[in-house]
C-alpha cells in the first residue's frame, strides 16, 4: 500500500481513504505474514512521529498473538519476544518523547498475551528479561509498570469471566510467580518508590496501582512490613501521589486475612496514619477528591474490622479477650466515623456509609459492647442524618441536573441508614422525630424551608422504619392512637402545606398520602385533607412539577377516602377541579394548559371514583357520567368532521393527539367501576358503547399512515377497559372493531391485536353470543392473521442484532399464546374450519417452538397446545391424520425437546416447560390405551 494512502487511517475527513486504509490493516491481520510485516515497520520508525499508525501496526500483531502465536513455530515466537525486548528502546518518537498513552497500553497488553500463553514453560526468564532493561529512565520503568498492570488483568481480574483452562492456567502462573519472582518484583517496587519519591509522580503513582492489584495474591507481608509501609506513609503525605496511595492502602486492607491478623493490621495502620497527621485531612483539607479517597480508605478499615469480629465470633465464640480486642478498635473507629460522615461535602460523606451501616447492625446485634455510649451515639448519628438530609443553597429546585440527581440519590442512602439507626432503638427514633414535628408545625412560617421539609421527610420515612404496631393499626378511639397518629393529627391541624417553597409542599401531600389510612379513622380531616389539595398550593400551585405530582396523590387520597365523601363534598370536588378537566382544544396553545395530559388521566379516575363510588341515586350517576363523557366526546367528534376534510398531516397531528386524549381519558373513567359496583349496574353500558362507536369512526378516516397507527393503538386500550368493565353486550362491536384494527394485517397490528383477542376468548368462551358473533370472525381472520405472522417470521434479521432478535421471540410467543387460547378455551372449531394445508402448518410451527427455540415461555406454550390438542381430537371425533401426527410428531417433541442443550433444567421456566412435556405425555397415555401406546414405540425402534 502507498505510504499515502497508508496515512488516510489518520484522514477521517476523507472517508474513502480512511476505510481503504482500515481494509488494508483487516488484510494484513489476516495475512499470514502479516505480523511480521507490521514489526518491521515498527522497527525501523518509518512511522514513528504517527502515533495512530503504529497502534493500527500493534493490533495487527495483537491478532496475531491471540490467534496463531500458540501454534507458531519456535522462531516466529522468538521474533515477538525480540520485539518485547527491544521495545523501550524503539518506543521513543524522534523528539525524544514518549509515545501516547494508548499505544503504550497495547504493546503492554501484548505483553501481556505472550506471557501467560510463554511462562513459566517456554520463557521462564521472561521477568528477568523485563527487568534488564529498566534503567534509571522513567519511560523504561513505566513501561515495565504497565506490562504488569497488564499482567494482573489477564491472570487475577475476577470481573473478566474465565474458562476452566484459563483459570487452571493462571493459577499455575500465579503460583510460580509467588515462589520464583514476586520477591524480586517487590523489591523492584521498592526500589521505584524510595527512588522516584517527589521526582516522578506518574511513576510512583503506576507503580502504587500495580502493588494495589497484586497485593491480592501475593504474601500481605512483603508489603505490611515496618520497611515498606512507612515508604506509602510518605507517598500518602505527598501532594502529587496521596490519592494513588490512599488506593494502594486500601487495597492492602481489604486483602482476606485471618481475623486476628487483619484486626491488628488495621489497627497498625490506623496508628502510623494517625501519627503521620493524615485523618487531620478532615479538618484541613479542601481537596475533595482526596477526601473521598480517604474516605474510602477509613470505611473499608472499619468495614473489615467488622467483618472479623463476625467471622471471630463464629468460630471462636468463647474467646472474649480476642473479641474484646476487635470490638474495642471499632469502637476507637467511631468519632473519626462521624466527622467522616457528617462532612459538608456529600461525596465524601456516601464514602463511609458502608461502614455506618454495618456498625449500626454490629450495634443492634450486641448492644453490650456500646451499653456506656449508646445514648450518646444514638444522637449524634441522628443529628449527622438530620444535617445532611437538608437541602443546601446550591441545589437548582427550577433546573435539576446531575448534581441534584447524585443529592437525591445520595438521600436514599441516608434513608437507609435512618432505617438502621430505628432498628437499634425505634422508640428513641419515633420520639425525636414526634419531638422535632411538634416543634416544626408550631413555628413552620419562621423557620427556613429546608428544616421544614426536613421535618416532614423524617416523619414520612418512619412508615417504613418502624413496624406495624406504630404505623399499621389504626384505631379512632380516644386515647388509644399511635404515635404515627399522633404525629398525623399534629400535621393536619397546622397550616404546614401553605409554605412558600414548593419543597415543603411536594413533602407535606407526600407525607399524608403515605399515611392515607389516618383519614378512614378520622374522617373529620377528611375536609381539611382536601381544602390543602383543592388550593392554590396544590393542583392549582404555581409550579408545573408540585401540580403535577399532586394529581397523582390525589387520585390515591380520593380512593381512599371514597366510602367518606358525601354527594354536596363530591359535587364541590368536582366543580374545584373543572378548570383541569378541559381537553386541550385544537386551537390552544399547550403552553397554557395547567397540567399535563398524562396527569389528566389522574383526574378523571377521580371524577370516575366520585361518581361512581357517591351516595346519589343511580340515576343521578348516570346523568353525572354521561356530562363528563360530552365534555369528552365533544372534541372528538369535532375532530372527526375535520380530519375528514383536512389532508395535510401536519394539521393533522394536533387533531389526533386531542382524540386520543379523548379516547385514553374515556378509558380512565371506566377504571372506576368494580364487580360490586358495575357499568351495568349503573346503566352505563349504552355510554360507553356509544363513546366506542364514535372511536371506531376514526378509524375509518383516510389520514396519514402513522396516525392510523397511533389511533388503533389508543381504541385497543379503550377496548381492553371494555373487555374487563361489560359483558356480552360488547361482543357484537368485537368483529367490527378487529376490521378496524387489522385493516392492514400488518404483522405490528397483529401482534397488538394478540392479547385484546386473547383477552375477549378467555372471558365470553361459554356465551352463545361470542359464538355467534366472534368465531365467525375468527374463522375468517385466522388463515391472513397467521399467515401475516409466518410473513414477519421469515424476514432474515443480522445475527447480531439484540433488538431485533427480542421483537421476533415476543411475536413467536404471542402467536403461540394466540393458539393456546384458542384451543386451551375449547374454540377449536376456528381450527377445524381453516384448509388442511394451513392447519397442517400451524400445527408444525407449534411443534417447531415446542422443540427448536430456546425459548421456556414459548415451549410452556406449546406444550399445553399440544395436550389440549390431544385431549380434544385423540379419538374418532378429531379430524383425519391427527392420530398419525400424535404419534410422528407430538410424542417425539416431548421427548427431543429436554434432549436439547439448551433446555436448562436449572431454569424456572424451563422446569415449568418440562412439566407441561409431562402432561402431554400423561394426556396421550389417557388417550390411547397404553398398549397401544408402547406397541407404537416397539415397533417404530
Amino acid at each position: 500500500m502507498d505510504e499515502s494512502e497508508l496515512f488516510g487511517i489518520i484522514n477521517t475527513s476523507n472517508p474513502a481513504d480512511h476505510a481503504k486504509a482500515l481494509s488494508f490493516f483487516e488484510h494484513l491481520k489476516n495475512a499470514p505474514n502479516g505480523w511480521l510485516d507490521c514489526i518491521s515497520a515498527i522497527r525501523c520508525r518509518r512511522y514513528a512521529s504517527t502515533c495512530q499508525v503504529v497502534f493500527f501496526h500493534l493490533q495487527v500483531i495483537e491478532h496475531h498473538v491471540k490467534t496463531r502465536y500458540a501454534v507458531s513455530t519456535e522462531n516466529e515466537r522468538e521474533v515477538i519476544r525480540s520485539f518485547l525486548r527491544d521495545w523501550p528502546k524503539i518506543q521513543l518518537k524522534h523528539d525524544g518523547t514518549p509515545p501516547e498513552v494508548y499505544v503504550s497500553n497495547k504493546v503492554a497488553q501484548i505483553s501481556a498475551l505472550v506471557y501467560v500463553q510463554d511462562y513459566p514453560s517456554r520463557w521462564p526468564e521472561y521477568f528477568d528479561d523485563l527487568i534488564a532493561i529498566c534503567d534509571n529512565c522513567g519511560t523504561f520503568l513505566d513501561h515495565f509498570l504497565l506490562v504488569l498492570l497488564a499482567i494482573d488483568g489477564e491472570i487475577a481480574d475476577r470481573d473478566i469471566p474465565r474458562s476452566a483452562q484459563e483459570l487452571q492456567r493462571n493459577t499455575v502462573i500465579k503460583d510460580t510467580m509467588r515462589e520464583k519472582v514476586v520477591v524480586q518484583l517487590v523489591e523492584f517496587w521498592y526500589k521505584i518508590l524510595t527512588m522516584f519519591n517527589g521526582l516522578s509522580s506518574k511513576t510512583t503513582k503506576l507503580c502504587l496501582e500495580v502493588i494495589g492489584k497484586y497485593i491480592q495474591w501475593i504474601d500481605i507481608n512483603l508489603v505490611a512490613n515496618d520497611r515498606f509501609v512507612p515508604v506509602l506513609v510518605s507517598n500518602l503525605c505527598n501532594h502529587e501521589t496521596r490519592e494513588a496511595a490512599a488506593d494502594c492502602i486500601h487495597e492492602v486492607v481489604s486483602k482476606g486475612m485471618d481475623p486476628i491478623d487483619k484486626t491488628k493490621l488495621v489497627e497498625s495502620f490506623a496508628r502510623v496514619l494517625g501519627e503521620a497527621g493524615v485523618w487531620l485531612a478532615f479538618v484541613q483539607e479542601p481537596d475533595e477528591d482526596y477526601l473521598c479517597k480517604l474516605g474510602k480508605l477509613y470505611c473499608v478499615m472499619g468495614t473489615n474490622l467488622i467483618e472479623s469480629y463476625w467471622k471471630f465470633s463464629k468460630s471462636h465464640p468463647a474467646q472474649n479477650v480476642e473479641l474484646k480486642f476487635i470490638l474495642d478498635a471499632i469502637e476507637a473507629k467511631v468519632p473519626l466515623l462521624l466527622q467522616i460522615f457528617g462532612n459538608d461535602c456529600d461525596d465524601v460523606s456516601a464514602m463511609v456509609l458502608d461502614f455506618v451501616r454495618d456498625y449500626l447492625h454490629l450495634i443492634k446485634s450486641f448492644r453490650e459492647m456500646s451499653d456506656a455510649n449508646l445514648k450518646d451515639f444514638k444522637a449524634s448519628f441522628l443529628d449527622v442524618i438530620i444535617r445532611k438530609l437538608r437541602f443546601d443553597s446550591s441545589y437548582d429546585f427550577n433546573h435539576e441536573g446531575e448534581d441534584e440527581a447524585c443529592f437525591l440519590e445520595y438521600r436514599k442512602q441516608l434513608k437507609i441508614i435512618f432505617d438502621n439507626l430505628g432498628l437499634v432503638d425505634k422508640n428513641y427514633l419515633v420520639s425525636e422525630v414526634q419531638k422535632r414535628l411538634h416543634y416544626t408545625t408550631q413555628t413552620w412560617n419562621m423557620l427556613p424551608f429546608d428544616e421544614v421539609e426536613v421535618s416532614l421527610l423524617l416523619f414520612y420515612y418512619l412508615g417504613e422504619t418502624v413496624p406495624t404496631t406504630m404505623s399499621g393499626q389504626w384505631s379512632a378511639a380516644e386515647g388509644q392512637l399511635n404515635p404515627i397518629q399522633l404525629m398525623m393529627v399534629q400535621v393536619m391541624n397546622s397550616d404546614i402545606y401553605m409554605y412558600q417553597h414548593s419543597a415543603v409542599v411536594l413533602q407535606y401531600f407526600e407525607t399524608i398520602i403515605r399515611y392515607e389510612k389516618f383519614f378512614v379513622c378520622h374522617p373529620e380531616y377528611i375536609v381539611k385533607g382536601l381544602s390543602a389539595f383543592l388550593k392554590e398550593k396544590g393542583l392549582f400551585h404555581p409550579d408545573l412539577k408540585v401540580r403535577s405530582r399532586c394529581c397523582y396523590l390525589f387520585s390515591r387520597f380520593i380512593k381512599c377516602i371514597r366510602g367518606g365523601i358525601t354527594a354536596d363534598l363530591m359535587q364541590s370536588i368536582i366543580d374545584a377541579i373543572q378548570p383541569l378537566l378541559q381537553i386541550q382544544t385544537i386551537s390552544a396553545d399547550r403552553k397554557d394548559a395547567l397540567i399535563s395530559r398524562d396527569d389528566q388521566l389522574y383526574l378523571f379516575e377521580v371524577i370516575g371514583v366520585l361518581i361512581v363510588s357517591g351516595e346519589s341515586e343511580n340515576q343521578k350517576k348516570r346523568e353525572l357520567m354521561t356530562d363528563i363523557l360530552n365534555l369528552v366526546l365533544y372534541p372528538c367528534r369535532l375532530g372527526i368532521e375535520q380530519l375528514k376534510t383536512i389532508k395535510d398531516p401536519a394539521q393533522q397531528d394536533p387533531i389526533v393527539e386531542v382524540v386520543m386524549q379523548a379516547i385514553a381519558l374515556t378509558g380512565r373513567l371506566s377504571k372506576a367501576f368494580s364487580s360490586q359496583q358495575t357499568m351495568k349496574s349503573l346503566g352505563c353500558v349504552p355510554l360507553f358503547l356509544e363513546a366506542l362507536s364514535v372511536f371506531l369512526q376514526l378509524l375509518e378516516i383516510p389520514i396519514d399512515e402513522s396516525f392510523t397507527v397511533q389511533l388503533q393503538s389508543s381504541v385497543r386500550q379503550y377496548l381492553h377497559r371494555l373487555v374487563v368493565c361489560l359483558e356480552e353486550e360488547l361482543l357484537p362491536y368485537i368483529p367490527l372493531a378487529s376490521q378496524a384494527l387489522l385493516k392492514n394485517c400488518d404483522c405490528k397490528s397483529i401482534q397488538e391485536y394478540i392479547p385484546l383477542i386473547n383477552q375477549v376468548i378467555t372471558k365470553f368462551k361459554l356465551s352463545w353470543i361470542f359464538q355467534k358473533e366472534v368465531v365467525p370472525f375468527l374463522k375468517q381472520m385466522f388463515t391472513p392473521m397467521v399467515q401475516g405472522v409466518f410473513t414477519a417470521l421469515q424476514v432474515p434479521i443480522e445475527q447480531n442484532d439484540l433488538q431485533a432478535q427480542r421483537e421476533r421471540q415476543l411475536l413467536r410467543r404471542q402467536y403461540f399464546q394466540f393458539i393456546a387460547a384458542i384451543v386451551t378455551n375449547n374454540v377449536t372449531d376456528v381450527l377445524s374450519a381453516q384448509d388442511p394445508n394451513v392447519l397442517n402448518e400451524v400445527m408444525m410451527t407449534v411443534i417447531q417452538g415446542s422443540v427448536d427455540f430456546p425459548d421456556p415461555v414459548a415451549q410452556k406454550a406449546c406444550f399445553s397446545i399440544l395436550k389440549k390438542l390431544v385431549e380434544l381430537w385423540a379419538g374418532p371425533e378429531g379430524p383425519d391424520g391427527f392420530m398419525d401426527f400424535m404419534y410422528k410428531n407430538i410424542v417425539p417433541a416431548c421427548f427431543m425437546a429436554p434432549l436439547k442443550i439448551s433446555f436448562d433444567i436449572n431454569d424456572a421456566q424451563t422446569l415449568i416447560a418440562l412439566n407441561e412435556v409431562a402432561n402431554c405425555l400423561k394426556s396421550v397415555l389417557i388417550k390411547r390405551v397404553c398398549d397401544h401406546y408402547i406397541l407404537y414405540h416397539f415397533t417404530n425402534l
